[in-house]
Parts: C-alpha cells; structure tokens; sequence
C-alpha cells in the first residue's frame, strides 16, 4: 500500500509543482520580491496540504485543475507562516529544509514583505476558480484558518506560553490553531467549494479534517523530543514532552480511529486516505 501512495505523492506533488511554478512566472513587482518568493515557496516541501486539497477534491469528484487555486493558495499561507516563524523576533532559525531561511538568504525587511506578499497573493489567487457564487466560502474557510483564530493566534498563543501554564489543554489549543487549522482548511475549503450544505455531513467532514491535522503535530510533537535528545532544540508546547509518549501514541489512536470511522461511512474504496493517514502517523513512506 505504501508503494502506491508513494507513486500517488510523487505524481500529485508534480502536478502541484507544474501549476505553482506557472503561477508564478506570471507575478509582476520588484524583481527581489519575487525572486525571495519563489525561493520560498521551492524549498523541497512534501506539499503534504495542496495535496490534500487535491486528495478531498477526488474523493468530492471535484476536477483538480479546477481546485489548483485553493492548492496554491494554501502552500502561499503556509509558507509566509515558515519565513515569520524563521524570523529572529520568532524562532530565529537559520535554516529552513536544509537551506537558508530567507532572511539569512536576503535580510529580515525582505523576508517579512516576501511573507506579506505571499499572504496577499494566497487570497487573490482565489478568484480565480470557477464556481465564483462558492468563492465566499472559500475566502471565509481559509481566513479563519490563516488570521486570529487559526495559524496568527496560534502562533501568538505558542510565543506567550510559560512553562507555568503549559498544560495539556493549552498545548492542544495551540496545536489546534497554529497546525490543525490549515489543514482542517486544506479539506473543508474543498469540502464548501464543492456545493455541500447538509450539516451533519459538514461536521463529519470538519472532524475529519481536525483529526488529521491534530494527527500531523502529535507525530512532530513525537518526532521533536526524538530530535532534541540529540542536541536540537524544543518547545514547550509540545504534548510528548509535557504528558509523555504514552499520552501522545493513544491521542494519535484517537485521531486513527476517527479518520477510519469516517472513511468507513464515506470513502471505503479510497486506498489513498489510509496510506496518507499511516504516513502522518509515522512518517515512513
């Protein structure tokens, strides 16, 4: 099973890397702003959220040059949130995937308006979908995941947490909003352009997607004390080094067994979901 998703992966992700690198030969501006863009955006990412843009898009029966939009859209948000995040007034890296962050690459003036940018060019990218009448759905979908109550308050929430209140309660509402919210986007973004308005089957999409948002950040949490054994730094909001792998391996059952349920109800001949959700979980292809 693993080998087909690997083969999926590799040929959603090129795909995904034809339409972006089109996009954005189409961007006008100063010539260092787009080139500190795009060396933002072609890092080496797995593109783990456009492709679960593209995923839910199968399983709606969405066609996925139609959905490029919200795909691009979301890698933007998400990597504007990586070049603040990298910033010395944030997390002060050095290093991105291997590579210089972008204000070691350039300067910090550049890298904070490169992330402006791609913020901006994430919701005006939207207009260009079709089914302009779902167009407001979207925007509102991806807005909140992105600004207050999503990735920025998350991200806040992250930077204020003392060791003091650094219970498992808040760890999970930061997770929720600084990770979990952009990929519950990266489906229900899908999931409102795609015309559904029965609620019961909104919530049962919504819960899916928080689990397996929630699903990518235990695993990291997990992956993260791993790392700092070995001399890399931690943070505190982190569930596997305030609770212990024990909490964090059944939080992670918890997530499984409520990603299985819904595909059971709702997609049991998707082979691609399960493979995803194992990888998520793992991290082993």
């Amino acid at each position: 099973m693993m080998n087909m998703f690997k083969k999926y992966l590799t040929t959603k992700q090129k795909m995904f890397e034809q339409a972006l690198r089109k996009e954005t030969r189409q961007w006008k501006g100063p010539y260092r702003l787009k080139q500190a863009m795009q060396y933002a955006l072609f890092t080496g990412g797995k593109r783990i959220r456009p492709i679960l843009v593209l995923m839910t898009a199968e399983l709606l029966h969405v066609p996925l040059q139609e959905i490029l939009p919200i795909a691009i859209a979301l890698e933007c948000i998400h990597t504007y949130s990586l070049i603040h995040d990298d910033l010395p007034s944030m997390d002060d890296d050095d290093y991105r995937r291997g590579k210089l962050t972008v204000h070691k690459q350039y300067d910090e003036a550049t890298a904070i308006l490169t992330g402006d940018a791609l913020l901006t060019y994430a919701f005006s990218v939207l207009v260009q979908l079709p089914k302009k009448q779902y167009i407001p759905n979207v925007l509102e979908c991806l807005s909140e995941a992105a600004g207050e109550q999503g990735m920025v308050g998350g991200q806040l929430e992250d930077i204020i947490l003392k060791k003091s209140n650094a219970t498992a309660h808040m760890i999970k509402k930061i997770h929720q909003m600084k990770t979990g919210a952009l990929f519950h986007a990266s489906i229900m973004s899908v999931v409102v352009y795609s015309g559904i308005q029965n609620k019961r089957l909104l919530k049962e999409y919504a819960d899916f997607a928080h689990a397996i948002g929630y699903l990518f950040q235990l695993t990291d949490d997990k992956l993260d004390v791993e790392e700092a054994r070995n001399g890399a730094k931690n943070s505190l909001s982190n569930l596997a080094l305030i609770k212990g792998s024990t909490y964090v391996d059944n939080e992670i059952q918890k997530c499984q067994n409520i990603t299985r349920a819904f595909l059971k109800a709702h997609a049991s001949n998707n082979a691609v979901f399960p493979a995803l959700i194992h990888y998520l979980a793992t991290r082993a292809q």
